[in-house]
């Protein structure tokens, strides 16, 4: 969707329209901190008015009831609240399910004057699709309508209109002229790609996806922590059952993606915004990989497992509706549909100013773009699609995790293009990086490890046998220093494949024979 496609219904950058944002976290009195229980995200709130994001989210966005959220705050928070103060907090921040006049005469009045400009109008009040009919019918009830234009629905427009941001319009897709035949196996990507947009737009406008305040990072999920580390896993699983397949060991395999596919009924129910890319991006994997049976099966169960929590939740999200969509995709359209998913998100993490360039997550959307388009067309110079190491250097210096970021992924490149000399140059110089970071030590620890294993890794394949076990033997103790710091469990995959090259290291024989699991 162009960015021109998107037009709020009110003016934002007027004065007179002043929009009320959640207010920021409230400090304790015993601490001036709010209370603290998630390790990513910080301070978590244990008042009304500090919990306001997850209500809104709760109530507004997932369409829980009253019952419903109050479980929610007693169960995450701890937080036991009577209906009648939640009732009178929904009504003083004016989170309401029902239409409201000012809400209906918005809509229509907007509707109007974009199908003067010929425009279509899909609308959003407070993140919900709105059925324009329904609200129509409301305003001729309610007297909305001016009293000689009833039939055609136009507004009253002698009418004050107080403008919110509640209410969003955007131009739907168009369709295809009627004329012509639709396939439809076409329609099920296009359906997806609109969901994406929709799914990005509305988390961003709700503030369900909001900057943390900090590090130029993002907070997605109030259960970031916990479903990023099972993100982790779920890749690492599915990475240690391909390897287990190229070794013919198909019974450790088996066990691998079996523990993958459990932890997809996880997943499924995840808002971390990393989700969705990396499903669809490990099907691709698996497929490319020679494992189009477990990829396809992957598929089917994801969605499966999105039909089975829809239905128990009776919620039907955007989240959702891109999961279940990737079931009925056919697997010919998968890599196309990857490279349009990660290309909406990089443009409306950046380019549509949610976030901007500077953020690091806007800087990761760019890298995983960069990794599948050098990943699969080995012609694609790095000059092409990742900033030059000089100019971070000089913008965020050597040690910043951008710069650091750049520097893992041209070793990994050059790795997977058996280009390992350069490949060994450079990851010596990236272990130099990873050890100059001062005043962080889980970066250090972080980048040290994926430094050695890629520097390893190399002198694997170069056969440098000393070289090879001292490097993979300082991954090791890097990662075990990580995880003191917190298992985030994002090296299990590397873990796995270190024991192997180690193992075989062991045979004196080993430079003269083929070594298992190679680079």
């Amino acid at each position: 969707m162009d960015s021109h496609q998107l037009e709020d219904a009110v003016d934002t950058d007027s004065p007179e329209n002043p929009v009320a944002e959640p207010p920021p976290l409230e400090p304790s009195a015993s601490t001036g901190q709010p209370a603290a229980t998630d390790p990513l995200l910080g301070p978590r709130p244990a008042t009304l008015d500090t919990c306001r994001d997850e209500i809104y989210h709760l109530y507004i966005s997932e369409n829980k009831t009253l019952a419903e959220v109050r479980e929610t705050l007693k169960r995450d928070f701890d937080l036991d609240v009577k209906p009648k103060p939640l009732k009178t907090k929904l009504g003083k921040w004016g989170y309401s399910k029902n239409l409201k006049r000012g809400d209906a005469l918005q809509i229509i009045q907007t509707k109007a004057r974009r199908e003067a400009q010929g425009k279509q109008s899909a609308v959003f009040l407070r993140g919900r699709v709105v059925d324009i009919d329904k609200v129509a019918r409301h305003a001729k009830r309610a007297g909305l309508l001016h009293p000689q234009q009833q039939q055609t629905a136009l507004p009253d427009e002698s009418r004050a209109l107080v403008a919110t941001r509640d209410v969003v319009c955007i131009t739907p897709p168009p369709s295809l002229p009627g004329s012509l035949p639709v396939i439809q196996q076409w329609r099920v990507p296009e359906k997806i790609l609109v969901d994406v947009d929709a799914l990005i737009r509305g988390m961003f406008e709700a503030r369900s996806w909001r900057p943390n305040g900090h590090d130029l990072l993002i907070r997605s999920s109030w259960s970031q922590t916990s479903e990023s580390i099972t993100l982790e896993r779920f890749r690492a699983n599915l990475n240690n059952g391909s390897d287990a397949a190229r070794r013919s060991d198909f019974g450790v395999a088996f066990d691998y993606w079996k523990a993958a596919f459990i932890q997809v009924e996880t997943l499924v129910k995840a808002e971390y915004h990393d989700v969705i890319p990396n499903l669809v991006q490990r099907i691709n994997d698996l497929n490319a990989e020679g494992q189009g049976d477990v990829a396809a099966r992957l598929k089917t169960h994801i969605a499966e497992c999105c039909r089975t929590f829809a239905a128990l939740t009776k919620t039907n999200s955007s989240r959702l509706s891109i999961l279940r969509g990737l079931g009925q995709l056919d697997m010919a359209h998968m890599v196309d549909v990857e490279e349009k998913i990660l290309r909406c998100f990089k443009e409306l993490f950046e380019d549509e100013c949610y976030l901007g360039p500077l953020y690091y997550n806007s800087f990761v959307m760019m890298i995983n773009t960069a990794r599948r388009r050098l990943q699969r067309s080995p012609w694609i110079g790095f000059d092409e699609c990742l900033p030059d190491l000089s100019r971070l250097d000089a913008l965020f210096g050597p040690w910043d995790r951008r710069t650091l970021d750049v520097a893992s992924l041209r070793v990994e490149i050059l790795i997977l293009r058996g280009r390992l000399g350069e490949a060994e140059a450079e990851a010596r110089a990236f272990v130099d990086r990873a050890d100059a970071v001062q005043n962080d030590e889980w970066q250090r620890f972080y980048n040290l490890t994926r430094a050695c294993f890629f520097l390893g890794s190399a002198q694997y394949a170069l056969r440098k046998r000393g070289e090879a076990i001292e490097s993979l033997s300082d991954a090791q103790r890097y990662e075990v220093e990580l995880s003191k710091l917190n298992d985030f469990g994002i090296f299990t995959g590397e873990k796995v494949r270190i024991k192997i090259y180690l193992e075989a290291l062991k045979d004196e024989n080993w430079a003269r024979t083929e070594a298992p699991g190679e680079c």
